[in-house]
């Protein structure tokens, strides 16, 4: 099995009562910490209604086209696939809220938002919204044309659909 070395800091009363705790019950330290750290992960992704998966392989990706000197014409076929590699940004996070409250194509934005502050809590609305403001346009600084928002209906833009469609299962993982 992969091992993965974690650096935590606790307080000295903490650490020296664990210690005690598991020179008396004479168990391995790793093995009751990892065990503790399992138990919190399961609790926190049910609550979330997430499931643990492993990390997405280069295989997962999708392609936009198959030929291999293929340029991306928008931002949203570049950006989507990097996006659906780093789901801890917000971008992608918007999209993952996106997948998870649409009916029918088309998604509620104070849904979207909702499903984003209980899956983010340490993220705000204003960045929600500002992010989600800049996937509605190719412009300059935008992050590419991914949505159309129409008051609380928002919509996937027709050139970012098949990119989208093509990466949704790492985005619904």
């Amino acid at each position: 099995m992969d091992k993965k070395s974690l650096t935590f800091t606790v307080s000295k009363k903490v650490a020296d009562m664990f210690s005690l705790a598991t020179a008396l019950t004479e168990k391995d330290e790793n093995e009751v910490f990892e065990e503790l750290v399992r138990r919190y992960a399961t609790e926190t992704l049910q609550r979330m209604n997430a499931e643990p998966c492993e990390p997405p392989q280069e295989s997962d990706f999708v392609a936009p086209k198959s030929m291999s000197y293929y340029e991306p014409t928008c931002k949203a076929e570049k950006k989507v696939p990097l996006w659906a590699r780093r789901l801890n940004q917000i971008n992608a996070q918007i999209i993952r809220a996106y997948f998870y409250t649409e009916q029918g194509g088309i998604a509620s934005r104070r849904k979207m938002r909702e499903f984003f502050v209980q899956a983010n809590p340490d993220k705000s609305i204003a960045q929600f919204e500002c992010n989600l403001s800049s996937m509605c346009t190719d412009k300059s600084n935008a992050h590419g044309h991914i949505f159309d928002c129409y008051g609380d209906e928002v919509h996937i833009a027709n050139v970012a659909y098949n990119v989208l469609l093509a990466h949704k299962q790492m985005f619904t993982r």
